[in-house]
Order: structure tokens, then sequence, then C-alpha cells
């Protein structure tokens, strides 16, 4: 896995009580713990990066709002991580030695956790293997890239669908990159108005709702 990198995505959460604790809604969830990305019932944005057998983490000292659109973002260049909300950096740890720590066998990312849940729209969640600057930041709050965009890792823009439509054929979410790493619907009805295809972001087409993941 990249040693730098950024995590960055559009959500609307409608009820961040779905969630039962503070980081208890990841948006961007590496299954090996290498980095867990996302909110919680306080409201707060925060971003876990393993080291080795030992974890550490940033939470952001404001809040998101509910029922509004916040773009929010996470770096890290090896010494240095940072949050980011709707395109300003918030928040900032330094470290003079620090690795992000992968396993040795591939493993799934989760986008959001269907466990514990996460009550909201999602829309542009997307992995770079840089720390991306906060001119870039935002830039991709308001840009789709192609996907030979240099160091894209992983890039989803849920428009495999239509919206509130009758979608339970849809097998796959696309992955907007060279990888094609498409991700997996898992807990969806795909065909009401509330775990489905919906209206996102007016610069984009469509999103998904509910508590999800995909791997």
């Amino acid at each position: 896995g990249p040693s730098s990198i950024t995590l960055e995505t559009w959500l609307y959460v409608t009820d961040f009580n779905t969630s039962p604790c503070a980081d208890c809604a990841p948006i961007i969830w590496n299954q090996q713990k290498s980095y867990r990305f996302g909110t919680g019932n306080t409201q707060h944005i925060y971003v876990s990066l393993l080291n080795g057998t030992s974890a550490v983490t940033l939470t952001s000292a404001g809040t998101i709002a509910a029922k509004k659109w916040h773009h929010i973002a996470a770096t890290f260049n090896g010494t240095k991580l940072k949050l980011y909300i709707d395109g300003t950096a918030t928040d900032s740890a330094s470290y003079s030695s620090f690795n992000i720590t992968y396993g040795t066998t591939t493993s799934d990312v989760w986008i959001a956790d269907p466990n514990t849940g996460y009550g909201g729209i999602l829309e542009e969640t997307r992995i770079w293997d840089y720390e991306r600057t906060a001119s870039q930041i935002k830039e991709g709050s308001y840009k789709h890239y192609s996907s030979a965009e240099t160091g894209l890792i992983l890039q989803y823009s849920y428009e495999d669908g239509t919206p509130y439509a009758n979608n339970t054929s849809v097998t796959k979410i696309a992955d907007n990159t060279s990888n094609k790493i498409n991700g997996v619907p898992y807990n969806f009805k795909m065909k009401d108005s509330t775990s489905n295809f919906v209206l996102g972001k007016s610069y984009c087409d469509t999103t998904v709702y509910g508590k999800f993941s995909v791997s």
C-alpha cells in the first residue's frame, strides 16, 4: 500500500445517531486496519492510521452539520497527518517516524460499515497514493477525474443506477480508475428511497444511500 495517502469524499449525513459511537461511521476503511476515515455520533471527523501494531488517530476540533453537504479529506505524507473540512485544513499532527503498516495479503476496503451503519449520502469517494495539497483538495471537491489521473487509486462516483428506481440488477459499483477495483453493494434494498441510488450533489448525478459496504 502507499506510504503517503489522501482519502476524500462528499457526504450528506441525515442522522448521526445511526452510529453508536464517535468513530463508528467509517466512510473509507481498510480491513487490515491500515487506514480508517469517517465520522460518528459526535459529528467530528477522524482518521486513523496503523503504525506497526498501534494506531494513531486524529480527530477534528470542529464538527460537521447534519442535512448539509460537506467535503471531507485526510492526507498523510509520512510525517504529517491532516484533516480538511470543505476545502480548509482544520487539524494536523506531526510524527518523526511513521510508516503505514499493510498486511502481506490483499484486503477489502469497506465504504461505510454494514454493522454500525452510516445514515446518509455519499458522493465522489476517492483514494490517492500521495498527499494532495490544499489547492488540490479544493479542486477535487468540485471535479470528477479521468481514469488516467496520476496517483488515483480508487474513485467511486455512484452513478451505476437510476435514482429511486428498482436497481436490484446492479451488482457492482464502478471504480472510475485504471485499476477497476469495482465495489460490491452489500445490505442494500436497491428499490426504495432510502437504501438505493438517489440524487446526489448538484454537480454529480447519483449516489448511494444507507448502511452498506463495498469491497
